[in-house]
């Protein structure tokens, strides 16, 4: 089991812009997306941890900022991407995260962030075979 703390993450909403490109329009990663993935692959490679090579449960603790209306599923992608990133998973899809808990906390003006716990499936954490 690993347990890891990040900034608090961009909303899915936020990750994404659209931009014209020659008159196409494309989406392209958000500056808040990039600011936030820059300083989370560079906390998770100081952890230098070595990639998880069996199916994960991820457990994510939310500490918002304020007490703003949020959607706390809104906020598993960019962690879950980010840990593909930094090579902590091989991939986040079924074959590799099983299942995905989140919720909230109580809000912190000083640390907001997310906690993320990953631990290796258990049998019963798995589809029946």
């Amino acid at each position: 089991m690993v347990r890891l703390w990040l900034a608090f993450p961009p909303s899915v909403n936020m990750l994404f812009k659209d931009v014209n490109v020659r008159g196409i329009r494309r989406r392209a990663l958000s500056k808040q997306y990039k600011v936030w993935s820059r300083g989370a692959h560079a906390t998770l490679l100081l952890k230098n941890l070595r990639p998880f090579t069996v199916p994960v449960v991820l457990q994510l603790e939310l500490v918002p900022p304020n007490r703003v209306r949020r959607d706390c599923s809104n906020y598993v992608k960019a962690v879950e991407d980010e840990l593909v990133k930094a090579r902590i998973l091989l991939g986040d899809d079924a074959r590799y995260v099983k299942a995905v808990a989140v919720w909230w906390a109580e809000p912190s003006k000083d640390r907001p962030g997310v906690s993320v716990t990953i631990r290796p499936a258990k049998v019963a954490d798995q589809e029946p075979g």
